[in-house]
């Protein structure tokens, strides 16, 4: 959206995803997802909206990138516990195609492993329930998150390791060579993601009181960088 987008088209999106909100829940309804499991989904947009006012100052959800919200109320991603996830196809270890659910990690409570347990647990029985013609194979995370340079920061028994622990990580390929610097801005300090670098300069204003926090800035001052990896949980 543009830079100078007034507060009404700041709301665009919002007032779009209400009004396909009838079909989504007919579509819910349908594959018969009930309507408690339809609103822990939809509900989100809601935190999402007070999430864009502390990070930007200013309602509506127009400076957010709009990758999630349409894939929930197109009926692709579910809130299921600690965790989302949207529904796709991709190649298997033996080189054939299947059906996987990707998995993704929204702001919020902690990223405990028993929450995840109950999550994963959730997501098998809620897609095998209502999507059985799609079988997942498997489950797939692309985010900094799975970058194995944190744990040279964090220790093993922290929720964000014994989170990417789980997973068997792709090799660094081109696509992801990519920085995640600017965009974990959003997520770890609750500030506007940016592009190009990170400044020495702006990492001096970046509070250090969380061993994350400080984990980010350490490892950019060594004039390294993050990245978003990819990793999967085949059954």
């Amino acid at each position: 959206m543009p830079a100078d987008a007034d507060r009404v088209a700041l709301h665009l999106y919002v007032w779009l995803y209400l009004a396909v909100l009838p079909e989504t829940l007919r579509y819910h309804a349908e594959r018969g997802i009930d309507r408690a499991r339809s609103w822990e989904t939809l509900a989100t947009l809601g935190p999402m909206m007070a999430e864009h006012r502390a990070v930007h100052g200013l309602g509506g959800i127009g400076r957010f990138g709009q990758w999630c919200p349409p894939l929930k109320f197109r009926g692709a991603e579910y809130r299921l516990g600690r965790l989302e996830y949207d529904r796709g196809r991709g190649e298997l270890p033996d080189g054939t195609a299947g059906f996987l659910l990707h998995v993704h990690v929204p702001s919020g409570a902690p990223l405990s492993p028993e929450a995840c347990d109950v999550s994963i647990d959730l997501a098998l029985e809620f897609f095998g329930r209502h999507f059985p013609d799609e079988p997942v194979s498997y489950l797939v995370c692309h985010s900094w998150l799975l970058d194995p340079q944190i744990t040279e920061y964090l220790p093993e028994r922290s929720n964000i390791v014994r989170f990417l622990r789980r997973f068997e990580l792709r090799p660094l390929l081109p696509d992801d060579r990519e920085h995640a610097d600017g965009d974990m801005l959003e997520y770890i300090f609750g500030r506007p993601s940016q592009n190009g670098p990170v400044t020495a300069n702006f990492l001096t204003e970046l509070p250090q009181d969380t061993a994350l926090r400080r984990a980010y800035t350490a490892h950019l001052r060594s004039g390294r960088h993050w990245h978003a990896r990819t990793g999967r949980i085949v059954f």
